[in-house]
């Protein structure tokens, strides 16, 4: 899993599959964010059997689909809620982090103003 850091609260991986969970929360993460709708692609693992996985380690798992370019206002706020209600750090994770940048941007968590949001969003998905 390739991931980097967005922020003191917040790691972004490209991709996770049920096996991470426990090494995630050996690694003391708290909550995990799946940002890839069910169906994107057929292979990948679905969002069931993530949350089963995650909950028998017990970190807490939140499913906030980004389909393509559409990110409407319930997932900026739902992002937000979860961001800031989380315990310790937190894993957000989608195939190719586009879809955390933009919704990072959008819901803006921070409260950072727009041209810094905007660079830390970028910076965090194109890191290693």
């Amino acid at each position: 899993m390739e991931n980097c850091r967005a922020s003191a609260e917040l790691v972004v991986f490209n991709q996770m599959c049920p096996e991470n969970m426990v090494d995630a929360a050996n690694q003391e993460f708290s909550a995990v964010i799946c940002n890839r709708p069910d169906g994107e692609e057929e292979w990948r693992t679905r969002n069931t059997d993530m949350r089963d996985a995650a909950q028998t380690v017990g970190l807490a798992i939140h499913h906030i689909p980004i389909v393509a370019d559409v990110f409407p206002s319930r997932a900026a706020y739902s992002y937000c809620g979860v961001w800031r209600g989380s315990d310790g750090l937190a894993i957000a994770y989608c195939r190719t982090r586009t879809k955390f940048v933009a919704l990072e941007t959008h819901a803006n968590p921070e409260g950072v103003e727009p041209p810094e949001r905007n660079m830390l969003a970028v910076l965090a998905a194109i890191s290693q």
